[in-house]
């Protein structure tokens, strides 16, 4: 039940937030709702997911008409602070790949925008 959702590579999460249906059966029947930055194309889009079957990946994706990357709000890294022009060329996904920071125990968070 459940299960996890991840984006594809040189995309980063924002803070994800949870909307309960309001049909819901059980307390965890509803959405996350979460921000997307893709980093390879500038962009970013609200990703909307059921609580109940992340695995089964997006129900909806919504391009936003301005580009969001990620912020500092929420976010730690151990000796590394990221420049805006490592968004746009890619290099931040790069560091995550080097540095294994898409691994929980990883050295870097980017919760929040």
């Amino acid at each position: 039940k459940g299960g996890e959702w991840q984006p594809p590579a040189g995309q980063f999460l924002g803070e994800p937030v949870y909307v309960p249906k309001t049909t819901g059966q059980s307390e965890d029947d509803g959405y996350i709702l979460v921000q997307v930055y893709d980093a390879t194309q500038g962009q970013s889009a609200l990703v909307v997911l059921s609580a109940l079957s992340l695995s089964d990946g997006p129900l909806a994706r919504i391009t936003l008409p301005a580009s969001c990357p990620p912020g500092l709000y929420g976010s730690w890294a151990d000796g590394y602070v990221p420049a805006q022009s490592e968004f746009m060329e890619g290099k931040l996904a790069a560091a995550f790949q080097e540095n294994d920071w898409n691994d929980f125990g990883g050295g870097l968070s980017m919760l929040g925008f």
